[in-house]
């Protein structure tokens, strides 16, 4: 059963935190606003595989996001589900 769908996803992180660039300088981003278009495949019923493109919207500067996801689920018990995620994000050029 293969099932293919788009999603769209907004996040807002109340927390500050720092990530270096590409040049080795620190940056501060306080409380990122990050916005993605994201296409979702199923390969099985317990597997889903993401990938999309976004934006991070923090101050002045923006960052452009490339979001690999993959998710795997495994039942316990009366219906409820364990999973597993593996989640890669990758920061891109910096948008002033």
């Amino acid at each position: 059963m293969s099932v293919g769908r788009l999603a769209y996803i907004k996040k807002f992180l109340n927390e500050n935190f720092f990530i270096e660039n590409e040049e080795g300088e620190i940056l501060e981003r306080e409380r990122p606003v990050v916005t993605a278009i994201t296409g979702v495949y199923k390969p099985s019923e317990r597997e889903e595989i993401s990938l999309g493109v976004g934006k991070e919207f923090s101050g002045k500067e923006s960052v452009i996001l490339i979001k690999l996801t993959i998710e795997y689920g495994v039942e316990i018990r009366n219906g409820r589900e364990v999973f597993g995620v593996l989640s890669r994000i990758s920061d891109g050029q910096l948008i002033s």
